[in-house]
C-alpha cells in the first residue's frame, strides 16, 4: 500500500465519526492481505470513518463503504474522504444491518466483508450476523474479516453463529505489530496495545467444519 489516507473525524459529536481501536487493527490485517485483496470486491459495513475500507482501496480492491441509512452525515463524510484521497471508484451506500433494502439486495457478490467494532450493542448482534449470513449466501466463498473489542466476558456469538450456520475462526494478531499505518486523522493513532481486541474470520459452515 502506498500513500497517506486522509479521514474525516469529529471528536465528541458522534461515535461513528471517531476511529476506534478496532479499525487500525483491521486495517493492519488488510495491508497484510494486500496481495490477496487486489482486484477483489470488498464491502465495509458500519464503516464510520472508513479506515479499513479505504485501506483496502489503496491495496487495489474494488471497495464499497456503507453505514446505517439514517446516518446521512457519516455517509457524506465517507464520500468526502473518498474525494480527498482520490479514490473516485469507491462506492458509498446506505446499508442497515438486518434490513433487506434495495441497496443490500442489489449488491453484487462480495469477496470480503470488513466489519470493525460492529458488535457494540447486544441488541444488534443478530442483525449484524443476519447481514453476514445473507452476504455469505450470495457468495459462499466470501469471508468476513472482523475486529471486536471485548467489553464484557459474558457476551457470546456462538448461538447466533450456529443458528445462521456460520463458523468463526480466530486469527492471531502478533504478526501485525510491525505493520504501520499512514493515516491523517484526529484519533487514527489511538493505542490498541492496552485493549482486548479480537480479529476473527467468519465463513459459511461446511460439512467439513
Amino acid at each position: 500500500m502506498s500513500g497517506k489516507i486522509r479521514i474525516n473525524e469529529a471528536l465528541g459529536a458522534d461515535y461513528g465519526l471517531f476511529t476506534w481501536p478496532c479499525a487500525p487493527l483491521l486495517a493492519q490485517y488488510v495491508i497484510y492481505q494486500r496481495k490477496y485483496l487486489k482486484d477483489k470486491s470488498v464491502l465495509e459495513i458500519g464503516a464510520g470513518t472508513g479506515v479499513p475500507g479505504l485501506t483496502a482501496a489503496r491495496c487495489g480492491a474494488h471497495v464499497t463503504l456503507s453505514d446505517h441509512h439514517d446516518n446521512h452525515h457519516i455517509l457524506e463524510s465517507l464520500r468526502r474522504s473518498c474525494d480527498q484521497n482520490g479514490l473516485n471508484d469507491v462506492k458509498v451506500i446506505p446499508l442497515t444491518w438486518g434490513c433487506f433494502t434495495p441497496s443490500l439486495v442489489s449488491l453484487p457478490p462480495q469477496d470480503v466483508v470488513l466489519a470493525s467494532d460492529c458488535l457494540y450493542d447486544t441488541k444488534e448482534f443478530e442483525d449484524v450476523i443476519v447481514t453476514f449470513a445473507y452476504l455469505l449466501e450470495k457468495n459462499p466463498l466470501c469471508e468476513v474479516w472482523m475486529t471486536y473489542q471485548e467489553r464484557s466476558s459474558g457476551r457470546s456469538l456462538h448461538h447466533l453463529l450456529s443458528r445462521w450456520e456460520l463458523t468463526l475462526t480466530t486469527i492471531p494478531t502478533d504478526h501485525l505489530t510491525g505493520i504501520s499505518l499512514d493515516i491523517d486523522g484526529i484519533g487514527s493513532n489511538v493505542a490498541i496495545s492496552n485493549q482486548t481486541i479480537h480479529l476473527w474470520k467468519i465463513t459459511r459452515t461446511t460439512d467439513e467444519q
